[in-house]
């Protein structure tokens, strides 16, 4: 046996990889990992017992109690007779009972496990019964009243929430799209209640938001365990402190927010519930967490924390467009569509607003749970949405920030190389608003044309590095913002060079910001050139591949005829322009 402390990484990861194994293959698994060393082996069951791990509860690896503290159907407390166990946390056994008096219902009773009574486990159930009990919402459980067992451990009773996790509840029922946006539209309604109360949940997860069929068939979600919740803005939710457990985090891993899981963090503030209710979103719509729960446990808690803290999600339809096999089986069956009518049904508009959500710096998130939901609700009336792409400038903030050494020294570079681009061009364009142009001036300003044009089409967004898509993103930007100034006495270079930013944009898939720059080029050689010059005609072709990459079939159609037309009429039909 050693007499070394445990270190408290290895021993948190243990625990981790423990809490997600089922009960009767823990003490093996530890046996494995602690060998003889007692302190580690103390250290991890600690941590088993009294914190939550990433499987988001505390299950197995508890001391026996003796059989007169726990409490099996026929049993009663007060006027309730248990009739089953309902679930089990980290701190408190639900059961299932019959109230005799003064009414007769069906009601749960949450009672603090035998032996976990400290005074922070008895701290947090309070908060949770006080949290619940100011809140008057259809979809949140409702507290009735609280009091002691004959032994002296406290309890609470609520209403009893007859459903299924919120993702089973979809899958079960088979909900389509639409439904499913409209049952997170309810869950992100209950939340934003709780916030009006001052209360955060921080353990929002699909075991968490049950939902239930009513009378009329309507499924009705209803948010449960406040076990968690912190209170905002001094609101006092008990009278007893709660103490965070020094070294761990207060939550589910798989949703807890960037902020929860940095232990230096203390500032947990309403949009951690709103990262939590992204994360949901995503599950709900694509059957799965943006990061796999197992694949965290794994990682240890270092690891974890970075993936969370660093690393990107896939967008949900490119997640959806992954799985093949029982997986896609599964989902489409869920769904009752296809994988590839999902995954293209989700692209755009509804990759935007789960990602918005779950955005690591909170300043780009919802502001709240309601901006959320009216978000869902504009995608479900067809109107525009508060959620967005990530702008180019916000994707190099983070490519920065990631590799601030070696993109420092490009980005300068680039930068230096657009200013200077750019310089010229207002130079050239300067020079020749004068009077007298030197012929030597007019060859350098093509030249600068010639070099501007070809550095924009010069990257293959095909084949570019991750880097030089930014970089080219970067060069896009300014370039798009001074072409129209620099260059507005020689209309068909700014034409020449809008075809050539559109097309990059087209290639580097911002089909937006793509269509902007082709709709005015193909107005200035219209207007300059006619209808019937080989360049409008060039445009005509753009406008075609721009649309027919978009889906837009029926309407690339049309700009694609027009072109064929009109470079048979004006070339001939063996033209290489034509063919």
């Amino acid at each position: 046996m050693t007499s070394e402390p445990p270190n408290p990484d290895r021993s948190q990861s243990i625990a981790d990889r423990a809490g997600a194994l089922p009960p009767d293959e823990r003490d093996a698994f530890l046996d494995k990992e602690c060998g003889d060393d007692q302190m580690l082996r103390d250290a991890v069951e600690v941590l088993l017992k009294y914190a939550f791990t990433a499987a988001g509860t505390v299950e197995a690896v508890k001391p026996e109690t003796p059989r007169d503290m726990e409490y099996v159907p026929g049993d009663s407390i007060g006027p309730y007779k248990i009739i089953s166990t309902l679930g089990e946390g980290g701190f408190g056994v639900v059961y299932l009972t019959e109230q005799s008096t003064p009414i007769r219902r069906r009601v749960a009773i949450k009672v603090i496990k035998a032996g976990m009574d400290t005074k922070r486990v008895v701290a947090r159930f309070e908060a949770e019964r006080q949290a619940l009990a100011i809140m008057n919402h259809p979809g949140i459980a409702q507290v009735y009243e609280a009091g002691v067992t004959d032994q002296g451990r406290p309890y609470f009773v609520m209403e009893y929430v007859k459903g299924q996790p919120i993702t089973s509840a979809c899958d079960e029922q088979r909900l389509g799209t639409r439904e499913r946006l409209e049952l997170m539209a309810k869950v992100c309604e209950a939340v934003q209640h709780a916030h009006t109360k001052l209360v955060i949940h921080r353990d929002l997860k699909p075991g968490n938001i049950l939902v239930s069929v009513g009378e009329d068939d309507t499924l009705e979600p209803k948010i449960i365990d406040f076990g968690v919740a912190k209170a905002i803005m001094g609101q006092q939710l008990t009278e007893r402190t709660l103490v965070t457990k020094v070294g761990g985090f207060v939550g589910t891993p798989t949703y807890s927010s960037p902020e929860q899981v940095d232990l230096s963090e203390t500032d947990i503030d309403t949009r951690t519930d709103v990262y939590a209710l992204g994360v949901v979103l995503y599950e709900v719509l694509t059957g799965t967490p943006p990061f796999d729960p197992r694949m965290l446990v794994e990682a240890g808690q270092r690891e974890m924390k970075r993936i969370i803290c660093e690393d990107d999600p896939q967008r949900p339809s490119t997640r959806l467009s992954t799985f093949d096999g029982e997986d896609a089986a599964r989902i489409a069956k869920a769904h009752q569509a296809r994988i590839e009518v999902l995954s293209g049904e989700l692209r755009k508009e509804l990759d935007w607003i789960p990602l918005k959500a779950i955005r690591k710096l909170r300043s780009e998130r919802y502001d709240s749970p309601k901006s959320l939901a009216d978000d869902i609700r504009r995608y479900l009336d067809g109107e525009p949405l508060e959620a967005h792409p990530e702008s180019a400038a916000y994707r190099l903030k983070k490519t920065i920030r990631r590799n601030k050494g070696p993109f420092t020294a490009a980005a300068i570079v680039a930068l230096v190389l657009v200013a200077g681009i750019i310089t010229s061009l207002i130079f050239a364009a300067q020079a020749r608003r004068q009077v007298v142009i030197a012929e030597g001036e007019r060859a350098r300003a093509e030249a600068v044309k010639d070099f501007v044009t070809t550095m924009l089409s010069s990257v293959d967004p095909a084949t570019a590095g991750s880097m030089d898509k930014e970089l080219m993103l970067l060069v896009l930007t300014k370039a798009s913002e001074s072409v129209g100034e620099s260059f507005e006495d020689q209309p068909l270079v700014e034409a020449e060079i809008r075809s050539v930013i559109g097309n990059t944009y087209r290639a580097l898939g911002k089909y937006d910001e793509a269509e902007g720059h082709l709709v005015e080029s193909s107005a200035i050689y219209r207007r300059v050139l006619g209808n019937e010059h080989p360049s409008t005609l060039n445009t005509m072709n753009n406008m075609g591949n721009l649309l027919s990459e978009q889906g837009k079939l029926d309407e690339a159609e049309v700009y694609y005829t027009e072109a064929l037309e009109g470079f048979r009429r004006v070339l001939g039909n063996e033209h290489p322009s034509t063919l």
